[in-house]
């Protein structure tokens, strides 16, 4: 978990600290990615999606409501599910 610190600046985006929940994060969003696509190259685009989500709604971070790790993980689920619904109406 990172500091309150961290998390002050992720709301008034300062994109270091974004940069520091990616390197703490960013395989074990991949990982959560890869589990809902089942495919690497795909979770590695969504695992980019997420970041740069979470960049545009970093406002919406609470910390009263949870962890930055649970808010980038559901981001991270969100667009996962957002490719394979993609996925199938292409399909």
């Amino acid at each position: 978990m990172l500091d309150g610190e961290i998390r002050r600046r992720i709301v008034y985006g300062d994109e270091d600290a974004l940069a520091e929940v990616y390197d703490s994060y960013a395989r074990l969003v991949y990982s959560v990615a890869l589990r809902v696509i089942r495919d690497h190259s795909a979770a590695e685009d969504v695992t980019s999606q997420a970041y740069e989500r979470a960049y545009r709604k970093r406002r919406s971070f609470d910390a009263r409501r949870g962890s930055e790790r649970a808010w980038i993980f559901g981001i991270a689920r969100n667009a996962a599910l957002d490719e394979l619904r993609r996925r199938r109406r292409s399909a």
